[in-house]
Protein backbone atom coordinates (compact mmCIF):
# COMPACT_ATOMS: atom_id res chain seq x y z
CA UNK A 1 0.00 0.00 0.00
CA UNK A 2 1.27 3.55 -1.31
CA UNK A 3 1.61 5.67 2.12
CA UNK A 4 -0.61 8.20 0.25
CA UNK A 5 -3.34 6.14 0.00
CA UNK A 6 -3.23 4.86 4.20
CA UNK A 7 -3.36 9.14 4.43
CA UNK A 8 -6.23 9.07 1.70
CA UNK A 9 -8.25 6.63 3.67
CA UNK A 10 -8.02 7.61 7.39
CA UNK A 11 -9.20 11.03 5.38
CA UNK A 12 -11.95 9.40 3.49
CA UNK A 13 -13.45 7.98 7.27
CA UNK A 14 -13.44 11.41 8.91
CA UNK A 15 -15.03 12.64 6.21
CA UNK A 16 -17.42 9.98 6.37
CA UNK A 17 -17.81 10.61 10.46
CA UNK A 18 -18.12 14.02 9.90
CA UNK A 19 -20.57 14.27 7.98
CA UNK A 20 -22.72 11.49 8.95
CA UNK A 21 -22.76 12.03 12.77
CA UNK A 22 -24.05 15.43 12.75
CA UNK A 23 -27.40 13.92 11.08
CA UNK A 24 -27.50 11.16 13.03
CA UNK A 25 -27.68 13.14 16.68
CA UNK A 26 -29.67 15.38 15.35
CA UNK A 27 -32.13 12.47 14.59
CA UNK A 28 -32.40 11.12 17.84
CA UNK A 29 -35.34 13.04 19.80
CA UNK A 30 -38.29 11.19 21.45
CA UNK A 31 -40.51 12.50 18.48
CA UNK A 32 -41.51 10.39 15.49
CA UNK A 33 -41.17 12.66 11.85
CA UNK A 34 -44.38 12.98 10.23
CA UNK A 35 -42.65 11.22 6.90
CA UNK A 36 -41.85 7.79 6.61
CA UNK A 37 -42.75 4.12 7.74
CA UNK A 38 -41.41 5.00 11.13
CA UNK A 39 -44.68 4.71 13.21
CA UNK A 40 -45.61 1.45 10.45
CA UNK A 41 -42.31 -0.20 12.41
CA UNK A 42 -42.64 1.14 15.53
CA UNK A 43 -46.47 -0.40 15.81
CA UNK A 44 -45.30 -3.28 14.42
CA UNK A 45 -42.80 -3.68 16.73
CA UNK A 46 -44.77 -3.42 19.74
CA UNK A 47 -47.24 -5.98 18.63
CA UNK A 48 -44.81 -7.97 17.48
CA UNK A 49 -43.12 -7.88 21.68
CA UNK A 50 -46.49 -7.95 23.17
CA UNK A 51 -47.45 -11.09 21.17
CA UNK A 52 -49.95 -9.73 19.38
CA UNK A 53 -48.19 -11.15 16.22
CA UNK A 54 -47.18 -9.32 12.74
CA UNK A 55 -50.47 -7.01 12.91
CA UNK A 56 -50.82 -2.82 12.63
CA UNK A 57 -53.06 -2.93 15.93
CA UNK A 58 -53.22 1.03 15.06
CA UNK A 59 -55.69 -0.42 12.31
CA UNK A 60 -59.51 -1.18 12.78
CA UNK A 61 -59.42 -4.40 11.42
CA UNK A 62 -56.31 -5.29 12.80
CA UNK A 63 -55.27 -6.62 9.51
CA UNK A 64 -51.38 -9.06 9.07
CA UNK A 65 -48.83 -6.77 7.72
CA UNK A 66 -47.44 -8.14 3.95
CA UNK A 67 -46.11 -4.60 3.23
CA UNK A 68 -42.78 -4.19 5.35
CA UNK A 69 -40.51 -6.89 5.61
CA UNK A 70 -39.95 -7.90 9.22
CA UNK A 71 -36.49 -7.58 10.02
CA UNK A 72 -36.30 -3.92 11.56
CA UNK A 73 -39.64 -4.75 13.32
CA UNK A 74 -38.06 -7.97 15.06
CA UNK A 75 -34.87 -5.76 15.74
CA UNK A 76 -37.12 -3.12 17.38
CA UNK A 77 -38.77 -5.36 19.86
CA UNK A 78 -36.07 -6.21 21.26
CA UNK A 79 -36.88 -2.71 23.53
CA UNK A 80 -40.64 -2.79 23.48
CA UNK A 81 -41.17 -3.28 27.13
CA UNK A 82 -40.03 0.35 27.27
CA UNK A 83 -42.54 3.24 27.54
CA UNK A 84 -43.12 4.71 23.86
CA UNK A 85 -40.97 7.63 24.13
CA UNK A 86 -38.11 5.47 25.75
CA UNK A 87 -38.40 2.98 22.87
CA UNK A 88 -38.76 5.54 20.08
CA UNK A 89 -35.11 7.05 21.42
CA UNK A 90 -33.61 3.39 21.70
CA UNK A 91 -35.60 2.40 18.32
CA UNK A 92 -33.63 5.72 16.79
CA UNK A 93 -30.45 4.81 18.46
CA UNK A 94 -30.59 1.30 17.14
CA UNK A 95 -30.75 2.65 13.53
CA UNK A 96 -27.82 5.02 13.69
CA UNK A 97 -25.77 2.31 14.67
CA UNK A 98 -26.57 0.24 11.87
CA UNK A 99 -25.99 3.27 10.11
CA UNK A 100 -22.65 4.22 11.42
CA UNK A 101 -21.89 0.29 11.20
CA UNK A 102 -22.63 0.50 7.79
CA UNK A 103 -20.16 3.27 6.97
CA UNK A 104 -17.34 1.10 8.67
CA UNK A 105 -18.48 -1.60 6.50
CA UNK A 106 -18.02 0.67 3.53
CA UNK A 107 -14.86 1.89 4.52
CA UNK A 108 -13.62 -1.43 5.25
CA UNK A 109 -14.66 -3.00 2.11
CA UNK A 110 -13.11 -0.26 0.44
CA UNK A 111 -9.82 -0.84 2.16
CA UNK A 112 -9.80 -4.15 1.49
CA UNK A 113 -10.70 -4.06 -2.76
CA UNK A 114 -8.01 -3.59 -4.79
CA UNK A 115 -9.61 -1.74 -7.56
CA UNK A 116 -10.23 0.97 -5.20
CA UNK A 117 -6.62 2.19 -4.65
Amino acid sequence: MVQGTKTWDTSYLLILTTLFLPLYLVGIHPHLGLWGDNAAYLILSRATWSGEGYRLVSHPLDPLCGNWPPGLPLLLSVSGWLPLEQHILAAKLLISLLGVGCILLVYSHHRHTPWAH
